[in-house]
């Protein structure tokens, strides 16, 4: 079966940008439909759509009701739930496609078949500088390996629109989740990288541009991110710690991650005594046998 897939843009109040991100995925050929969640615009994005959408079949466009402002995890929910295509992929209204976008996706159906996700690379672009930098991860990581990789962001990170997921993933790892104002994306992305097999794409060619200016969530919410990674590893802990799915290493590493990137505790203890406080404030661990598959792991050193 040829390779098809939903694009799914939210947007906000992005009437400079939102025609040329959705022209950019309507001349590709595999983009079967392209989703475009207006969340409650003030400007003329939403006409915008309609306009478009009149033009190009493809096109449909979304809002919430009574033309609410839900959020971009909200928005891109409805899209992921309202898709036909099998894969799923993400744009965002001020970024575009490059026309080689899903080459990587098409060949990959086209030797193996299906396939849970794959991720590539971008090119970040500041609008004020001028500059370009390459968004990608640095090398070729095996599937397991992934989760690994996201906890100590060692090895670079992809970014939301050069992913690729098939549509019944979700169904096991679940949605963005709407109480994240940032770093929504890289809380779905660890829990994919635990539960699916995501592959690494085409990560030294570029595949879309994401433009950085003053509007952009990063700059203007960056004092949300601690935050958002505390309850983001505290959620990690209670799903994963006990998932029966989830290989014993990826689960320590979990632990180890928490303890280094200090954020949950204030500081990073010794392995042992950070197991002691990781009790202490979550007895329930107790009961995880993922904690004694550490403290295993420790004494035989």
């Amino acid at each position: 079966m040829a390779f098809e897939v939903s694009v799914i843009i939210p947007v906000f109040n992005r009437e400079k940008f939102i025609e040329r991100a959705i022209m950019s995925a309507v001349t590709l050929e595999c983009v079967k439909e392209i989703i475009v969640i207006d969340d409650g615009s003030t400007d003329s994005s939403f006409s915008i759509c309609q306009h478009l959408s009149s033009i190009y079949p493809k096109i449909r466009v979304l809002s919430h009701p009574g033309h609410k402002n839900k959020g971009v995890s909200v928005s891109r929910n409805l899209g992921i739930a309202s898709a036909k295509s099998a894969y799923i992929a993400f744009l965002d209204s001020d970024d575009y496609y490059l026309p080689n976008r899903f080459d990587f996706e098409i060949k990959l159906s086209e030797d193996i078949g299906i396939f849970d996700g794959v991720y590539g690379a971008a090119n970040y672009h500041n609008t004020t500088t001028n500059d370009n930098t390459l968004y990608t991860i640095k090398q070729i990581i095996e599937p397991e390996k992934l989760f690994k990789a996201l906890l100590w962001q060692d090895k670079g990170l992809f970014c939301t629109p050069t992913i690729t997921i098939r549509k019944d993933v979700f169904k096991t790892v679940g949605y963005f989740d709407p109480k994240l104002k940032v770093a929504e994306d890289t809380d779905l992305w660890l829990r994919l990288s635990a539960y699916a097999k995501i592959l690494s794409g085409s990560i030294n060619n570029v595949l879309c541009i994401v433009d950085l200016h003053d509007n952009n969530t990063k700059n203007t919410n960056a004092h949300l991110y601690e935050e958002s990674y505390k309850y983001i590893f505290n959620k990690l802990l209670r799903k994963i710690l006990f998932s029966p799915r989830i290989a014993y290493n990826n689960k320590n590493e979990l632990l180890l991650a928490i303890n280094h990137n200090c954020k949950i505790y204030p500081k990073v203890y010794s392995e042992s005594r950070f197991l002691t406080k990781i009790l202490a404030k979550h007895p329930i661990l107790f009961f995880c046998p993922a904690i004694y598959h550490k403290i295993i792991q420790m004494i035989l050193k």
